[in-house]
Order: structure tokens, then sequence, then C-alpha cells
């Protein structure tokens, strides 16, 4: 009887064991802070306070956590093999790491305490790849309905100077598919060390990662939200991210599942819905499709079911969302959050639409710049205020002349920023260079200049910048460029859709630029076609436009501030050109040429930061 008792408890206690860890398991986290480096000079104060927080709060929301706090390489690698045989079974992976991090050649590495990098080399070598941590979490078998998070409070400096290839800050990253990336600042930036306790991203993190009313993605936004804030922008996290479900880290249940669908045969399908909207701040004025139905907690009944355009307007803000109806009966809940980006003004334009049988003109309300604030530099160049926002990049399926890359997603700028209302002009070009690379150089000085490559534009940069005592002119990115272009539009022109899809005539293109359809292949002129609604000329037709971006294909999900991919072979050009047709002209299109090549049909236009 005894033997048996003895028996039975040891079977009891390795149940009881075994079932603790399964529930544990369910979510799992490794934190690293190194502070203490053994070059005093690498040395940080608040790492180590970072990851003992850290660890605190992921517990306190049922996480399983292994910490490692001053980690060598050894320690750093071995801890990453123990948080992988952890991770079988997990439906939540969190990796985070606090201390100094640099980027090599478009990879990130995280610096081990005994690091001593003699070289660029060194760092593949003595310091952790976080590619190799990716690695071991997707083999991890994460996927479905379970997904991974990286985090990185890595980005405070770049310890170790003089080394070509060994930038500041981190690169960005591209997320595999079910995983969470987020930085504690913007690629090629650093991120504050803080004043305080912690570093200044972790400090916001620890905030917001525990409250049970925040999904992920929203505990990473109002984290950015806060940090930009705390810091007066000069600090901006980002995150790269595939689409999840909604997945709340400090709530029992690990996944929240979208409402399930009815059956879809046309029998049983209902045709109409209803959604339910709320506003924070609370009090703005919901508008469905351009039409005001309430303010704020609203419930609209007998909407057609699918996507609504949902607008919430509080003190000149806005936010814009498509909220889904789902059926008859289900209650779709949509929150606004209302951010305090620069204000906001709508004003309501004709829209023409022609086909061959028929013209039609509809009403419909855009957003414009409202102040329109522009300025002028030392050599004539004139740039226009434009507001922070968000915006839908890319096109729909139904677009005439789509291509497959220009997949639809959306995209937030956290950030305002002055755009050039022209392209950079011969004669513009002439003041700083000395020179006239174009190839219709008899067209002028107020024409565009052409014929200029990425590098060639890059060099233009740095010397106007000096010539103006700022560091503040650069190119746009792909996106920043796309959203002036579009100047709060969704049609494939900023005054309207396309009904000519080749060289033929295009009454809405034909207003606002020069194409093949009517530039008798030739450049000309800046600013004689209509401007779009941010008071920005010639952005369809007349020269393409450099942008700062590698060409690749777009990140998948929600994207604030994307800079694209940190390598490539080619770097992106937009908005068409005089010999293009007019599908090649649209605000969506997307093109790419080496950055060494100087093409008789490429320009550019600046970028100058607040």
């Amino acid at each position: 009887m005894r033997k048996f008792s003895i028996i039975f408890l040891s079977l009891l206690v390795y149940i009881l064991g075994f079932s603790h860890y399964a529930i544990s398991a369910e979510k799992v986290a490794l934190v690293i802070g190194n502070s203490n480096y053994k070059n005093k000079d690498l040395s940080l104060k608040n790492p180590g306070n970072d990851a003992d927080d850290m660890t605190k709060v992921l517990k306190s929301i049922g996480f399983d956590v292994i910490k490692l706090k001053d980690g060598t390489l050894q320690q750093m690698e071995e801890s990453v093999d123990s948080f992988a045989s952890k991770l079988n079974g997990a439906k939540i992976g969190i990796f985070y790491y606090s201390g100094h991090g640099v980027q090599v050649k478009g990879s990130n590495y995280l610096i081990p305490i005994e690091a001593n990098l003699k070289s660029e080399s060194d760092s593949k070598y003595k310091s952790l790849d976080v590619g190799l941590v990716l690695g071991r979490m997707e083999d991890a078998g994460i996927g479905g309905n379970k997904v991974n998070i990286v985090i990185l409070d890595a980005c405070r400096n770049n310890p170790f100077k003089g080394f070509r290839s060994m930038s500041r800050g981190l690169a960005s990253m591209d997320a595999p598919k079910g995983t969470i990336i987020a930085f504690a600042t913007s690629p090629a930036k650093t991120a504050e060390d803080g004043n305080g306790r912690n570093g200044t991203y972790t400090k916001h993190l620890l905030r917001n990662l525990g409250n049970p009313k925040f999904h992920v993605n929203e505990v990473f936004r109002q984290t950015g939200l806060r940090v930009m804030e705390d810091t007066k922008e000069e600090q901006t996290p980002w995150t790269s991210s595939t689409p999840i479900k909604d997945i709340y880290l400090a709530s029992g249940s690990v996944v929240v599942e979208t409402p399930s669908q009815v059956s879809t045969t046309m029998e049983a399908m209902p045709d109409t819905g209803s959604l339910i909207v709320k506003t924070v701040p609370l009090n703005a004025d919901i508008y469905i499709n351009g039409t005001k139905v309430g303010t704020d907690n609203v419930l609209i009944e007998n909407l057609p079911v699918g996507n609504m355009r949902v607008m919430a307007v509080k003190d000149g803000f806005k936010q814009l969302e498509k909220g889904i109806v789902i059926n008859k009966g289900k209650e779709t809940k949509l929150t606004l959050i209302l951010d305090k980006i620069e204000p906001v003004a709508t004003k309501t334009i004709d829209r023409v639409t022609t086909t061959a049988a028929t013209t039609t003109v509809e009403q419909q309300t855009i957003t414009v710049a409202s102040s329109s604030k522009s300025i002028k530099n030392s050599i004539g160049m004139e740039f226009v205020q434009i507001p922070a926002g968000s915006f839908m990049m890319g096109s729909p399926e139904s677009e005439p002349g789509r291509d497959s890359d220009e997949t639809l997603h959306k995209v937030t700028l956290t950030k305002g920023f002055y755009m050039q209302i022209t392209e950079v002009t011969q004669g513009q070009w002439k003041a700083i260079m000395g020179n006239n690379p174009s190839h219709f150089k008899n067209c002028g000085n107020e024409c565009p200049v052409e014929k200029v490559s990425w590098h060639d534009v890059q060099n233009f940069i740095e010397k106007l910048n000096q010539k103006e005592g700022i560091s503040k002119y650069r190119l746009p990115t792909e996106a920043e460029w796309e959203y002036a272009s579009r100047a709060g539009s969704e049609s494939a022109f900023a005054n309207g859709s396309i009904t000519q899809t080749a060289c033929e005539h295009d009454p809405n293109l034909d207003k606002m630029g020069w194409y093949c359809g009517n530039a008798d292949s030739k450049t000309h002129s800046v600013a004689q076609k209509e401007s779009n609604n941010w008071g920005l000329y010639d952005m369809h037709g007349n020269v393409w436009e450099w942008c700062q971006d590698w060409k690749d294909s777009y990140p998948s999900g929600y994207i604030t501030d994307p800079t694209g991919p940190s390598r490539g072979e080619d770097r992106v050009y937009r908005g068409g050109s005089r010999g293009d047709f007019a599908r090649g002209c649209r605000s969506a299109y997307r093109e790419s040429g080496t950055p060494d090549g100087g093409y008789e049909y490429v320009g550019f236009r600046l970028l100058r930061t607040f």
C-alpha cells in the first residue's frame, strides 16, 4: 500500500507539473538585456532594468519567461536554443532585446557584452544575428492562428566607429508569415536610452503590454504614439508585420476570432447588415460613404453587406477606415481612433467619368492641405506642406491598367513634410551642379532636368543641403510620393479615374499631365497643367521621378512609415513620363531602374523635412 501511494503521488506530481508547463507554454518569451559591456565605453544604463521589468510584466500576463542579463555570445545562443525548444506548441512567442545593436550590409546583429569588433566581418561571428532568431522561431512551428513577436530596443547608437558598411541604427526587415517585428525607432535611426529607469521605448511598451483592452497591433501603435510625443517626434517606432488575427496578450483568450460568416449561398446571404461605430476621443462626427450618420457610438442598420467607407472627424482631425458589414442581425463593431495629426480640411469637387456612351458628373469630398503653407529656398525651389495621415497605397483589382505589384494596403505616415511643387528644373540643377546633363536642353531652364542617375541625385542633394546650411532635403520614399500624388484621392489619377490605358487621349490625364497622348515626344516646362489638390504639378507624366526606395514587393498588412527593403538591385521611380501610356502615369504605377543609370525620361522632385 505504501509503495502504491508513493507511485501514485509521484505520478500525480508529474501530471500536475506537466499540466502547468503545458499551460504556461501557450505563451513563451525570451528577454535579454545587455548593459554592462566589458568595454566600459559601450556600457548602457537601462537595458538590465528593461529586462527585469519586461520579465515582470510578461509573467503577470501568463508568459513562461527565460531571462538573460549581460549575456555573452555563448549565453545568448544557448538562451535562443532553450527558447526555441519551448516554442513547440506555443500560441505566442516573444523575443525581446535591449542593448546595443548594429546593422552591417543590411543585416542586424545584437552585441554581447564581451564584443570586441575589430572589423565589419567580426559582427557575423562575434554577435547574434537577428535573422538567426527569426529562423529559429519559424522552425518552431509558430503559424496559423499563432504569432511570433520580435521586439528590438537595440538602436541606441553605433558603438563601433569607422566601419564603412556598419550603419547607425538597425536595418528594416521583412516579417515572415505570422510575425510582428517591432523596432524602437525607424530604420537607420537611433533610439534614446532614457533618463529614468527604462529606455524611452520600453518605458511606454511596459505601460501598454499588460492592457487587456489592447490587441497586439494596438499595443505597438499606442507605444509608438507615446514615444513620438515623449521625444517630440525625434524617435519614431516602427513595425513590420504580416496580417494576423486580433490577439490580446493580456487576456485569458489568446486568439480572438472574427465573427463567422453565414452560408455563402445566394438564398442564405442577407443583403443588409448593421455597423456600430465608436470613436476615441468621443463625440466625433461619423460619416458613412460621405454622408453624416451621427455623433459617436452610432448604430447604423440596413446597410448593404460589404465594405463601408467610414470617416470620423473632430476638431479638424480625421481617421478613415473601411468597416465591413457582415450580415443582418450581427453587429460589426468598429472603433476609430483619431490621431493628433496635422489638421486637414475637405472640399467638394466634381468628378467626371466618361465612357463611350455616357458622361457622369458626381460630387466627391476629398482631403486637402488645410494651410497650404509653402516655403521657397535660395535657388527658387518651392515646397508645399503635406499633412501626416493614412491612405490606401496601391490600386484596386478593378482599376484599368493595373499591374500585379500594386497590392492594395493601408499605410500611415506619422509625420508631415514639405514636397517640391514641381520637378527639379534644369535651371535649378545648373545652379547647384554647374552643368546640364539633360537630353532636352533646348526645352529651357523651366523644363525638368533628366538623364540624372539616382546617385547623381544624391550628389545634388548633398550639395543643396550644404548650400542651404541644413540637412533636410532628400528624395521622398515611395509611400510619401504616392501619398502626395493622390492628395486625398483614391482614383487612378488625382482628378479622377482612367478611361484609356494606351496612348489615346484620356480626359482626366490630359488636364494634369504630359504623356504619349499629348506630349509630342518631348518634355515640357513644369507647372503648365493643373495641379492636384495639394498644389503639386506634374505628378502624372512629363518625367519619371526617382524615389528613395529599392524596388521590391509590397509588405503585407497595416504599415507605418515604410522605407522599402534594405537592399536591392533597382531603385524606384514613379509618375510616368512624356512617352508613356496613360496606364503608366497612374498614382499607383511602379517602375524602377539601376541607380547608376541616367535616363532621358527620368528626373526627380525633392522632399524637405520640417
